[in-house]
């Protein structure tokens, strides 16, 4: 199962982001925290999250090409810096008081500028320290349990850094501990020996480039049908993010520590789902997984209206976790293996593109609908919206299966 940690390079990746993980989760539930505890607003939280993420909406078709072009390590040395750096420095304006709404805003900014050209460059970087197929698949899915890992690390210590007595000072040590980790990451690379860097310069036109994958795409059923599922069901779902400081504050009547262990028990839930997906050797049973994983995220989400305790509250936050990794690592999976060779980079681009574009707006809704109607209207439309997406997917595959086939079916 670890195969892939032979390679040093591998190791040194392995632990540098492992830490760089951890500490931007810890990120995440320590900016959700503030932004909730200076505005009281579930709109305002989600504002935040809505400018991060289309960043990354924005970058992605083009974050792809400059992976390809450039020295991934040097790509990713350099946003490993600047990220370091702008951690360091938020956590010292929160540290000395003055950290304002303004400030956080234009953090999230940099930080998806940043994390949209990193995002596309580490997962191509796994083929320069790995060699071998079979090595280069553990990697992925090595790196796929890396990041629930720090689903459930870096909450559950942010949970308990941030406690109310300290004011802000709970927060900055977040910020510092993220700002030191995507420095470790720094120097893991440059341990780094004898990497391999299949870079291109590209001669094509790279607009020409995107129009033929989006083209290619359209004309691949199975693809895009899989494709706006993830994109449906992320619209719906993964708003839930922006209401948990309201749900372990007004549901919960906690704080920090209650809103540590929902995100956590997010990340187990989710690292579950991982290992089971990761022992399924037909391909056919990934949409199986992606029907099942549906209605326990719609459902999971539904009972979050009755939560009133906190075991109650992380048993449902394990289940979302467990439903949200079925459905999007089996529809990732599935997109990559019907995906023609030269046009897997192209395809998950338009993938990520429109993931990230629905949730952004499904994040910025959610925070308008809370703010003016309440959290129960948005946990009721976005559990029942789940299971209408799938409903609705189910009943395309119907028709599908009616029609003559497509003769322009992947190779």
């Amino acid at each position: 199962m670890f195969k892939a940690l032979y390679f040093k390079n591998f190791r040194l990746f392995y632990a540098g982001f492992f830490l760089s993980n951890t500490g931007n989760m810890m990120q995440s539930v320590a900016v959700s925290w503030l932004v909730f505890k200076i505005t009281d607003s579930t709109l305002m939280v989600g504002t935040l999250f809505f400018v991060k993420q289309l960043m990354i909406f924005i970058l992605s078709p083009i974050a792809g090409s400059f992976a390809d072009t450039y020295k991934r390590s040097h790509i990713l040395l350099t946003t490993s810096l600047l990220s370091g750096m702008a951690g360091l420095l938020l956590s010292l304006f929160t540290f000395k008081g003055s950290m304002t709404i303004t400030y956080l805003l234009g953090y999230q900014m940099l930080e998806g500028i940043l994390t949209g050209v990193d995002l596309t460059s580490r997962q191509a970087f796994l083929k320069d320290m790995v060699r071998g197929k079979s090595f280069i698949r553990n990697a992925i899915a090595l790196n796929s349990l890396l990041f629930n890992m720090a689903r459930i690390s870096g909450p559950l210590i942010a949970g308990y850094i941030m406690t109310d007595s300290h004011g802000f000072s709970g927060e900055a040590t977040c910020f510092l501990i993220n700002g030191i980790s995507f420095l470790t990451v720094s120097v893991s690379i440059l341990f780094m020996k004898n990497l391999r860097n299949e870079t291109i310069r590209l001669k094509e036109n790279v607009y020409q480039k995107i129009i033929q994958g989006f083209k290619y795409t359209h004309k691949q059923y199975d693809i895009r049908d899989m494709i706006l599922l993830t994109a449906i069901m992320g619209f719906f779902g993964f708003p839930l993010t922006i209401l948990l400081p309201d749900i372990a504050k007004n549901s919960l009547a906690g704080g920090s520590k209650e809103l540590g262990f929902m995100t956590t028990f997010i990340g187990v839930g989710a690292v579950i789902g991982g290992v089971f997906l990761a022992n399924s050797k037909k391909f056919n049973t990934y949409h199986r997984y992606i029907v099942a994983g549906s209605f326990i995220y719609g459902l999971s989400i539904l009972s979050c209206l009755l939560i009133d305790q906190l075991f109650i509250a992380c048993m449902a936050m394990m289940m979302i976790g467990l439903g949200q990794s079925m459905v999007f690592t089996s529809g990732n999976s599935i997109i990559q293996t019907l995906a023609a060779n030269n046009m897997v980079g192209r395809t998950m681009s338009i993938y990520i593109m429109l993931f990230m574009g629905t949730t952004t707006v499904g994040i910025l809704t959610a925070g308008h609908v809370a703010e003016r109607y309440g959290t129960s209207l948005v946990l009721t439309y976005s559990g029942w919206g789940c299971i209408a997406s799938i409903l609705l997917y189910l009943t395309v595959l119907q028709w599908r299966k009616k029609e003559p086939k497509n003769t322009t079916s992947p190779a």
